[in-house]
């Protein structure tokens, strides 16, 4: 799909505020509301828009510390790769797992409630683990995040 300015200026204001009312794009356009809902959908269709998330903030919900953990594995095989993401990506705390390359194999973001919590669940899903080979951790004391195209 060859993808307009008016589609990445859409796909800029639904990357802002995915609740945004077709007739506030189509008036920020210029175009009728009927063309953004049409773009929409075929942006939807062609999988560029491939869905709308909310944004929670985790410590409202008692969760304050947000961390990085690097994980190195002991074997370097897509089984073991596939098996231990698929197995931590259910996990309430974890954000977002990244497959990586170089030192560490996999990147998890986690939220936890405080430093007794993630030591407890770094013991139970990650050292208890035979196929992870070592550990590393890093606080986040906070991030920016991208929000256009």
């Amino acid at each position: 799909m060859k993808l307009t300015e008016n589609d990445l200026k859409l796909i800029n204001i639904l990357c802002e505020n995915a609740r945004t009312p077709s007739k506030s794009i189509a008036e920020a356009l210029g175009i009728a509301p009927s063309t953004v809902a049409e773009r929409i959908r075929k942006l939807e269709d062609a999988g560029v828009i491939q869905g709308y998330r909310m944004d929670v903030d985790l410590s409202k919900l008692g969760r304050h510390l947000d961390v990085l953990i690097f994980v190195q594995l002991a074997h370097h095989t897509q089984d073991a790769i596939d098996s231990l993401m698929s197995s931590l990506i259910t996990e309430r705390e974890v954000l977002r797992i990244d497959h990586t390359g170089g030192e560490s194999d996999l990147v998890i973001h986690v939220s936890v409630i405080d430093t007794k919590h993630l030591r407890d669940w770094i013991f139970a899903r990650l050292t208890n683990n035979k196929e992870v080979k070592s550990v590393r951790t890093s606080v986040l004391f906070g991030s920016l995040k991208q929000t256009r195209v």
